[in-house]
């Protein structure tokens, strides 16, 4: 599912693509994010991706900060994420906590749970 989000999001050389909802000003793209059970509506508002790396925010204070690997040459170069980090607020969760988080997407179409490890992983 991941590799979804990132083919929208990659980039060649160090530029990035970003799909940025900071203004408000696009589409909603709606979810529900819990933790350890805990649950909240939440809203993607920016997620970005290149060869310098990908990251990922949200309403709810929840971030993702993920490496890239770059594969490829020239034309054909083509960014993935590599290792990532998981926030809530300015706290990294650790991997117990990782495990803890969860989300639902509100939109049949909607890409914004691909940034959760959960789906990470798949």
């Amino acid at each position: 599912m991941l590799g979804f989000v990132f083919s929208i999001l990659s980039a060649h050389a160090a530029l990035s693509s970003c799909y940025s909802n900071l203004e408000r000003d696009m589409p909603l793209i709606e979810l529900t994010t819990c933790f350890n059970g805990s649950c909240v509506d939440d809203v993607l508002l920016l997620a970005c991706g290149g060869s310098l790396g990908f990251n990922a925010e949200f309403q709810s204070g929840y971030k993702v900060e993920c490496t890239a690997v770059v594969e490829g040459t020239g034309y054909n170069k083509i960014s993935q994420p590599g290792e990532c980090s998981y926030f809530i607020g300015d706290y990294r969760l650790s991997d117990e906590h990782t495990k803890l988080l969860s989300c639902t997407p509100k939109g049949s179409d909607d890409y914004g749970c691909n940034w959760f490890p959960t789906d990470l992983a798949e």
